[in-house]
């Protein structure tokens, strides 16, 4: 059955009948292939080595997102526009509704051959050298029936095969990768060792990265999958002239259905619920009365002709020496630079200001969305028409492009201490000093940048940057005495401690454009230290009313409970440094603020049409703590056979760990979403945030018993 929504009906998506995500899903066993050989050969200190590989990847995937349909009843259909949701269900007068049109299903195939050589030199008794040399090649994907589709700055929306393009990229042949690496017995007994090493690594990508469902702010259902090269092209109300189709087949894509053109009551093995519907991609702009206006356009993902193969240069220097017969420590400097990564940009995002017609109007805007009967407040047809690709193809919304504007670099220290097996102890010690910085952290998907056409404004922490982290591992084995029936011999005590200092989580406004790119990236001004806006188990104070009626309060982690309030002198001192710093009046009236828990600092929304001064992954969570335990008893039965029985516990102290505001895919939600009460707490634990309840790391206390059969 289609999916029915009946808003506001119940709570926690209650109130829809069905799934939109159109089980059970397709799925394959993306067939894979690899061939590969090499050969060993000695001569004197050398030891060389060659080698090639094959490797012939599939990659399979279908989304269904829609798939049966998805209809929406939002009240209003009855009763002069008086009627309820649920009053317009039982009537069978649906709003409106969406459906998936064409074949989702889609096959990439690539291929990545490779070759290397390498030589391992003894240069003297004390010095190995390791040098290496690989070359690989990664295809661009080839999609089976040319089915997906690209942006082209000249020609609009590409399709696979058409204008010569086999591919939709072409491919990168500057795959060498060079390796050095050596290790130096200092004093040639093996108590002190220095080592150090280099090497550029190519990185390749899944299908997924171009297929899947990457949450982008504007549009989080754009894919190069469905790029609508076959719709109908609707621009007779833009004062500008379009084709009558993009010229290709590519058909996957939603419709949009007006309630009054669903046959809600249709019998059984009739024509059914659905009208038969088509993609169409407009202007979006009305006519001269007013009386007609296109269709919306058409928001596409495409991928740039000239990608790239992002690459990686590793680098380390490590001291090892030995302590006595059972101790060694490692000092090692461990880095990295990575370069080409990927990243998503809008090559269409329109200029700051343009939703509330304050950027430099253009002739159609003056003439349609910002006109003299332009109603007050923010546009989306504005912002639409003043799209830098708009005179050219003004049925083009958002266009979210793959390109290689992304970059990051590593830097740490890590410190290990280990003791080996003695007197029944043996335990391992890491301590790391590390800071990573980036402009996109993931490199295959994630959020937009604020500003597309400045990508390099998002350079800040990585969301991974962990500054200090120590880890204890240790195991003792406890002195035992024969006899008994074994219950005085055979146990083991093991432990883990894990300590991380908080790691960065970025905020956005994703709903209130006050820019008025139409991005929903927004970023907000912060005037203070936004270290004093850590996320734990309570939200950040927001404030609201302004100027007259202010109010302030914040949000706990239980489910339902209602918002606490601050003092009135707390709200009194919150209302004035809102104030003193908000950029616009008018803004802090519209979104309100936040201010912090002590008081000192504020973050407050920017004037329309501009950006805040908040720069990436300001903010800090409130780190990771925890105390593993365990208690092994073991038996021997005979030569042959034993038996372990465990006991144990993870997060022994039951202390509560919060979760980072992203949950686990570094996108926005209400968590990390500016302009409402909630910002910076989750709520959850880093398990569920996860997806991983229970098993995962950051759960409360958890006892585990097993038994252990070795034969």
């Amino acid at each position: 059955m289609p999916t029915v929504n009946v808003f506001g009906f119940a709570n926690a998506g209650a109130q829809m009948l069905g799934t939109n995500f159109n089980r059970p899903q397709f799925n394959s066993p993306n067939p894979y292939y690899d061939i590969q050989d090499a050969v060993s050969y000695l001569k004197g200190k050398h030891a060389f080595k060659f080698g090639f590989e094959f490797a012939h990847l599939e990659g399979d995937i279908a989304t269904f997102a829609d798939g049966r349909g998805f209809i929406n009843f939002n009240g209003g259909q009855l009763f002069a526009g008086t009627s309820t949701p649920l009053e317009d269900f039982f009537a069978g007068t649906p709003s409106n509704a969406i459906r998936q049109v064409g074949d989702p299903h889609r096959t990439a195939t690539w291929v990545i051959p490779a070759g290397f050589v390498q030589d391992d030199f003894h240069a003297t008794p004390k010095l190995m050298i390791n040098l290496g040399l690989r070359y690989e090649y990664v295809s661009p994907m080839k999609m089976k029936n040319n089915a997906w589709a690209s942006f082209d700055p000249a020609l609009g929306l590409v399709q696979q095969g058409a204008s010569g393009r086999p591919t939709l990229w072409n491919g990168d042949h500057n795959g060498v990768e060079p390796r050095l690496g050596f290790a130096w017995d200092v004093t040639g007994k093996g108590t002190t060792v220095v080592r150090a090493g280099g090497s550029l690594i190519h990185t390749s990508w899944p299908l997924f990265t171009f297929l899947g469902a990457f949450g982008l702010q504007n549009d989080n259902s754009t894919s190069p999958a469905a790029v609508p090269t076959s719709a109908t092209l609707v621009c007779t109300n833009s004062r500008i002239t379009c084709p009558a189709t993009p010229g290709g087949t590519n058909a996957l894509g939603v419709s949009f259905i007006n309630g009054t053109s669903l046959n809600w009551n249709a019998p059984a093995g009739g024509p059914g619920v659905f009208p038969s519907v088509g993609i169409s991609c407009g202007s979006g702009a009305s006519n001269a009365s007013g009386t007609a206006t296109d269709a919306s356009p058409c928001d596409v993902m495409g991928i740039n002709q000239n990608l790239r193969n992002p690459f990686v240069v590793n680098y380390n220097l490590s001291i090892q020496h030995q302590i006595g017969s059972n101790f060694s420590v490692e000092v090692a400097y461990v880095g990295n630079h990575a370069y080409r990564l990927l990243n998503f940009a809008d090559a269409n995002q329109a200029p700051l200001g343009a939703g509330w017609c304050l950027n430099k109007l253009t002739a159609t805007q003056l003439a349609d969305a910002c006109g003299p009967n332009a109603t007050p407040g923010y546009n989306s047809q504005a912002t639409q028409e003043a799209r830098p690709f708009f005179t050219k193809f003004p049925y083009l919304g958002f266009i979210n492009q793959v390109t290689n504007r992304s970059h990051a670099n590593y830097n740490s220290m890590q410190v290990t201490l280990t003791k080996r097996m003695s007197q029944g102890l043996s335990f391992t010690t890491g301590y790391t000093y590390a800071h990573g910085l980036d402009n996109g952290s993931l490199n295959r998907f994630g959020g937009l940048p604020q500003d597309s056409n400045n990508p390099q404004l998002e350079y800040g922490p990585s969301d991974f940057d962990i500054r200090h982290r120590l880890t204890v591992t240790a195991t003792y084995n406890i002195p035992g005495k024969k006899g008994f029936g074994q219950l005085l011999e055979g146990w083991q005590i093991n432990t883990i401690v894990t300590y991380e200092t908080p790691q960065p989580w970025i905020a956005f406004d994703n709903g209130d454009n006050i820019s008025g790119t139409g991005e929903n990236a927004d970023r907000w001004s912060i005037f203070g230290d936004a270290l004093d806006f850590p996320s734990g188990k309570n939200s950040i104070p927001f404030c609201t009313g302004f100027p007259s009626t202010v109010s302030c309060g914040f949000t706990t982690p239980y489910v339902g409970s209602p918002g606490v309030p601050l003092s009135a002198a707390a709200t009194s001192a919150a209302a004035s440094l809102c104030s003193a710093h908000a950029p616009s009046a008018a803004t802090l009236a519209s979104f309100g603020c936040y201010i912090s828990s002590n008081g000192k600092s504020v973050i407050v929304p920017p004037a329309l049409g501009s950006f805040g001064n908040m720069g990436r992954n300001i903010f800090r969570d409130s780190g990771f703590r925890d105390w593993d335990l365990s208690i092994f008893k073991n038996f021997t039965f005979h030569e042959r056979f034993g038996a372990q029985f465990r006991w144990e516990l993870f997060n022994v102290l039951n202390q509560p760990q919060i979760s980072n505001p992203y949950g686990s895919s570094s996108a926005v939600n209400a968590n990390n979403a500016l302009g409402a009460a909630g910002l910076g707490n989750p709520g959850v634990t880093p398990d569920i945030a996860a997806g991983n309840p229970l098993i995962g790391s950051g759960s409360q206390r958890v006892m585990q018993l097993g038994l252990k059969l070795t034969f």
